[in-house]
């Protein structure tokens, strides 16, 4: 109701920002602090937040920077690793999270490729048994995934998800099908390649991928 024929906010523009709400005056911006350092994104449900995150061509990259919080903002996490003690997927948040990002805009690597080799290195995590210490955790492989690799990874996705533990629509499971479908037939468009990393690299950081509710790595890929 306050935003006028250009879909702009008329509160903002007849009266200054000082008279936004809390929620409007954060709104698109979502802030973690991550062991004491803040970090800032964008929530994509704005039209120009996705706008500048997905339709960039260039792989994205944060800004690092000091500073408070703001009077105003809001802050989602706070993020310490001492507070996850015995917690894999936690305690190693920063280290992960960085891994999943560079897999993800590795882009000598098609989308799908990269979604494999993400799946593989998860899938060869040991939780609580230094895995990252270990030769060949840590490996990008430069081999050509066969047309039946593929399929073998999305039937494995496809498998784990068909249980009412996750959940039962069957539209889901329909796309998950057709999915498994369009990776046989080859990999994604390049322009569509780009607007999807940049949805998952942004969601990786925002959400602080891969802690969360999951404890075992691989439940954690499946769920990105």
């Amino acid at each position: 109701p306050f935003l006028n024929s250009e879909n702009l906010c008329s509160i903002q523009l007849e009266k200054g920002e000082a008279y936004l709400s809390n929620v409007c005056a954060g709104y698109p911006r979502m802030i973690n602090r991550v062991e004491g350092v803040l970090e800032y994104s964008l929530t994509l449900s704005c039209p120009e937040g996705a706008r500048l995150v997905l339709d960039r061509e260039e792989p994205l990259k944060w800004i690092s920077g000091s500073g408070e919080l703001g009077r105003r903002q809001i802050l989602n996490v706070d993020y310490r690793a001492s507070d996850y003690s015995g917690q894999f997927l936690a305690e190693n948040l920063v280290m992960l999270r960085e891994k999943t990002i560079a897999i993800l805009q590795d882009r000598q690597f098609s989308l799908d490729q990269r979604i494999r080799i993400l799946g593989d290195f998860f899938e060869g995590l040991d939780a609580g048994k230094k895995p990252l210490s270990k030769p060949g955790k840590m490996k990008i492989y430069e081999e050509e995934y066969s047309q039946s690799q593929k399929i073998q990874f999305w039937d494995k996705i496809n498998s784990r998800f068909n249980t009412p533990e996750y959940l039962d629509s069957q539209r889901y499971l329909d796309k998950m099908k057709s999915s498994g479908q369009t990776m046989e037939k080859g990999s994604f468009p390049k322009k569509l390649e780009i607007i999807l990393e940049n949805y998952l690299v942004n969601y990786v950081f925002q959400s602080l991928f891969p802690s969360g509710e999951s404890r075992n790595p691989q439940d954690a890929f499946l769920k990105l």
